[in-house]
Formats: structure tokens, C-alpha cells, sequence
């Protein structure tokens, strides 16, 4: 049986959320951002994203995607403009790149890129997991073990939780970040490019878990480059080249991701 079919669901839905006014839970009015005295990398940023949606995020590589995420979690701050509710950055344990963090309305869960885990720490899977339940590195706090186990088991990581991270695939190595994030139940899921080392089936499930979260009420904030899955699976999209604009999911195509965000003059050029 699929990973994604052992999800278990709460007693809210995300037809219930859409039946009641949502509220804005994030939201910008005219960022700047730029590292020490480069070109901004953002520059006018606003936008509003409301409980329950399921926003994905596309654009060139360097275009500022990633800032924009470390900047709704509170790890960046603008030099210019108003970003609200203000963050705390969620917890970081030695080795592993923040998992989670809080707002004034509940808990942000962060899945990062695969690059920001460093490999060759000494720590297994399962540990991986747990230290999505502890403050940062604490190995006196007690993890949730039934929910870890729960975790394990849905992200088909059972069999090697007591491998050490540097021995098993990229694809393991993120889905195990993935199960990570989920620990707390969070009323958010912020993920950076999720399945940049997954295999297109083992994608299609991830995006498969995320459509279950967002029908539990969930709001999601979804870095990726497959636009095939976020005109699926996405309520709204913003492309984000120095620049934000917002898309509907069902007009964003390839033509329009290059020439909008990848080479913004080149069908200008004859």
C-alpha cells in the first residue's frame, strides 16, 4: 500500500474551513530584502495568505524563493516594509536545519531543502524525526513515541530508522525531514523544493500526504519547480523573481514560467 493512503485524518476539514471566514495568518505589504550591500534580491513584496490555503511558489533559481520562505519564518528580516504576524524562528538542533517554529495563532512546520542537512552527522533517522518534538538537540526531553512510530511507519522509514542519515538515499534522507516537520501537527507546512531528491512516483505521494494535510484545514506553503503538480494541487500561486505576482494555478504553463521568471527579456529580444 502506498505511503500516502496510511495518512489519518482530523476531525476538521478543509470543506469546514472553507465554510467559516478564514483569516489572513501571513501576510506582506511592500518587502525589501538584500544580502549586506548586494542588489535586492526582493524588492515590493505584498501579499496576503489566508488559513487554509495551499500556495505554491515557483521561479528562476536564484530569484529569491528560499529568502521569501526564511523570511516568513522569521530567520531573515527586511530592511524596508511590514511583515506580519511577526515569527519565531523555529528551533535548530546541531547538524539539522530548524524544524518548527510559532505564530500567534498556532505552529509552523519547515521542511528545508535537502542541502541544509548535514550529511555526515551522526544521527539516525529516527532521531531525525524525534528532534521534531524536542527544543533543538535536548535528549532529555521525551518524544511522542506512538506518533514517531505513526510517522515512521507512513513514510515507509520504519526498517531504517536506526540507520545514521549519511547511510541511506536522498530520497529517505527527505522524506525523513518531511515526517519531521509533521511531528508537532502543525497549522502550517512551509516546504522548500520538498522532493528535489525524490524519484517522480515517490513526488506524486508527497504531493498525495500534502493534499490530505490541506483538506484537514492545513495551510501550505510549497516551493517547486513541477508545475504539473502545483496546478493540481495548489489554490494559489506566486512566481517570484525579485518581484511576486500571483497566479491562478490553472494559467501557470511553461511558456509563462520562462518568460516570466526565468528570462523575463528574452521574448522581448528579435
Amino acid at each position: 500500500m502506498p505511503w500516502f493512503h496510511k495518512m489519518h485524518t482530523h476531525k476538521t476539514t478543509y470543506k469546514n474551513t472553507m465554510n467559516t471566514m478564514r483569516q489572513h495568518i501571513i501576510t506582506a505589504n511592500n518587502l525589501h530584502f538584500r544580502y549586506d550591500s548586494k542588489q535586492a534580491l526582493l524588492e515590493g513584496i505584498s501579499f496576503a495568505i489566508q488559513q487554509g490555503d495551499f500556495v505554491g511558489i515557483i521561479g528562476a533559481n536564484g530569484g529569491g524563493k528560499s529568502t521569501l520562505l526564511k523570511l516568513m519564518l522569521g530567520f531573515l528580516r527586511p530592511q524596508k516594509g511590514i511583515l506580519t504576524p511577526p515569527q519565531t524562528p523555529p528551533l535548530e538542533g546541531e547538524g539539522l536545519p530548524p524544524t518548527r517554529g510559532e505564530y500567534k495563532g498556532g505552529t509552523i512546520g519547515y521542511i528545508p531543502q535537502f542541502s541544509a542537512i548535514t550529511q555526515d552527522f551522526p544521527i539516525s533517522i529516527r532521531k531525525v524525526v524525534e528532534s521534531g518534538a524536542t527544543h533543538g538537540w535536548n535528549f532529555l526531553a521525551t518524544p511522542p513515541h506512538e506518533k514517531i512510530n505513526q510517522l515512521l511507519e507512513q513514510f515507509q522509514l520504519t526498517d531504517i530508522a536506526d540507520h545514521l542519515i549519511s547511510e541511506v538515499s536522498g530520497g529517505e534522507r527527505q522524506r525523513a525531514l518531511i515526517a519531521r516537520a509533521l511531528v508537532q501537527d502543525p497549522d502550517i507546512i512551509i516546504a522548500d523544493e520538498p522532493t528535489s531528491n525524490i524519484d517522480i512516483h515517490r513526488e506524486k505521494e508527497v504531493f498525495n500526504i500534502f493534499e490530505q494535510l490541506h483538506k484537514q484545514g492545513k495551510t501550505l506553503i510549497v516551493v517547486s519547480h513541477d508545475i504539473f503538480l502545483l496546478k493540481k494541487y495548489a489554490t494559489i500561486v506566486f512566481g517570484v523573481n525579485r518581484h511576486l505576482h500571483t497566479h491562478r494555478p490553472e494559467d501557470i504553463t511553461e511558456k509563462l514560467i520562462y518568460e516570466s521568471y526565468i528570462c523575463p527579456d528574452c521574448h522581448h529580444q528579435h
